[in-house]
């Protein structure tokens, strides 16, 4: 879903005035929303290239695949 340059437009305006707050992460707008996203934490993050990792381990066998730590499938 795209968002109406115009509409994207106020939207960034109210972004960039949002106050900063310690200890989250940036602020992204999806879907005509403002998100403000966490920032990873390393244990998840140790976590996920872990599973990553091994579900890779298990896709050579059905051909050029590879899951990233976002979790996207890709035929490489």
């Amino acid at each position: 879903m795209s968002t109406d340059p115009a509409a994207y437009g106020r939207l960034r305006e109210i972004a960039d005035q949002l106050p900063q707050i310690p200890g989250t992460g940036k602020i992204e707008i999806a879907d005509g929303e403002i998100v403000m996203l966490m920032p990873p934490v390393r244990r998840h993050e140790l976590a996920v290239i872990r599973i990553a990792r091994q579900l890779n381990a298990h896709t050579v066998a059905v051909g050029p695949w590879t899951i990233d730590t976002g979790g996207l499938l890709t035929y490489a």
